[in-house]
C-alpha cells in the first residue's frame, strides 16, 4: 500500500516523547499534504526535477531607450543563450553522471526578470567528451551530438520568453510547477517485486 512521501529528522520523528502534541500535528499535516502532492508515493531517493541558470538583467538603459531596442532584445536574447548553454551542460552531468535512471528533466533558463522553459529527456542531450587532459567537457564532435546540440538551440529558439510579474508569466509557472510534479509521479518508483523496487523505465 502506499505511503505518504516523508522525509524525517533523525531524532525528531511524530510520535516520539520529545515531540509536542502541537508539532506532531503539524508533522501529521505535511505529511497528508505530500501524500495528495506525490499521488501517495513515497519518495525514496533526491534527485533534481528542475534545474535552472540565472544570469542578469539586460541593460536596463538600453530598456528604457527606443533608440536602443534592437541592442537590448540581441543581449537578452545573448544572456538568455548564455544560460541555455550552461543548462546543456548541467543536463549532461545530470542524466549521464549523477542519475543514470533519470529520463526527463525540466529547465528554466532566466536572465533577469526575463524567462522561458521546456522539458528534455536524457535522449535529447548530446554526449560531451574531454578532448584531451588540459581542455574542458563540450559537446563530443560526433555528428549525430552536433546535430543533437543544434536540435537543443532550435528548440529554445522556439520557447515563449515571459516576464515575471505579468499574467502570462505566471500561467507559465503554473503549467511549469505542474510538469515537474507530472515527472516527480511518473517516474518515482511504486511497485515492489520480491525486494526489488519497479522503476517506470524497467517496464518500458
Amino acid at each position: 500500500m502506499a505511503t505518504p512521501a516523508v522525509d524525517l529528522p533523525v531524532k525528531a520523528q511524530p510520535g516520539s516523547s520529545s515531540m509536542s502534541a502541537n508539532r506532531r500535528e503539524a508533522a501529521l499535516q505535511r505529511y497528508a499534504q505530500r501524500y495528495h502532492l506525490y499521488d501517495g508515493r513515497l519518495l525514496l531517493r533526491k534527485t533534481p526535477a528542475l534545474i535552472e541558470e540565472i544570469k542578469k538583467h539586460p541593460s536596463r538603459h538600453n530598456q528604457r531607450n527606443p533608440d536602443k531596442e534592437k541592442v537590448y532584445l540581441k543581449d537578452r536574447k545573448g544572456l538568455l543563450g548564455e544560460s541555455e548553454d550552461n543548462l546543456l551542460f548541467y543536463m549532461f552531468l545530470h542524466f549521464y553522471l549523477i542519475d543514470l535512471r533519470a529520463q526527463r528533466v525540466v529547465a528554466r533558463s532566466v536572465a533577469g526578470t526575463f524567462w522561458r522553459w521546456s522539458e528534455f529527456s536524457r535522449d535529447d542531450i548530446p554526449i560531451h567528451d574531454m578532448p584531451s587532459m588540459t581542455a574542458d567537457l563540450k559537446v563530443a564532435n560526433i555528428p549525430r551530438e552536433i546535430d543533437k546540440h543544434l536540435q537543443y538551440r532550435e528548440h529554445w529558439a522556439r520557447q515563449p520568453i515571459y516576464e515575471m510579474g505579468s499574467s502570462a508569466s505566471d500561467q507559465a509557472l503554473n503549467a511549469m510547477r505542474q510538469k515537474v510534479l507530472d515527472n516527480i509521479k511518473d517516474l518515482t518508483p511504486r511497485e515492489y517485486e520480491g525486494t526489488a523496487l519497479v522503476w517506470p523505465a524497467d517496464k518500458v
